[in-house]
């Protein structure tokens, strides 16, 4: 898979993709098919589900599986989202990142742990 394929679940814009040349692609494969793809700048975490995979990948076994080896990488993974996107961060929330601070365009968020952990009794 090259890196423009990779990118497709986030953008399709030529231009997009040029403006993520300085990031990591890191793709999630389910049983060899192609179902996400993160993108990292060091600690910074972006990333989209290939549209035939939404409402049916995101099982909380799965994103652990794949958050894991990104947070033994850097310890923590932060994410950022434009204020007025309810959408976004309601998600970034669901996926266990904490609110950290916003400036006049973003919310900045904290994931220091890996979600979704089972709580014993």
């Amino acid at each position: 898979m090259n890196r423009e394929e990779l990118l497709r679940p986030l953008t399709s814009s030529a231009e997009e993709v040029r403006a993520f040349e300085a990031w990591d692609a890191v793709p999630g494969f389910i049983d060899g098919a192609h179902v996400c793809t993160a993108l990292m700048k060091g600690s910074e975490i972006h990333f989209a589900i290939v549209a035939e995979h939404r409402l049916r990948t995101v099982l909380r076994s799965r994103t652990r599986e794949f958050l894991e080896p990104l947070l033994e990488r850097y310890g923590f993974l932060t994410t950022r989202v434009a204020l007025g996107r309810k959408a976004e961060q309601r998600f970034v929330q669901r996926m266990g990142f904490e609110p950290t601070w916003a400036d006049h365009k973003f919310e900045y968020y904290l994931l220091a742990e890996l979600p979704f952990e089972r709580k014993t009794k």
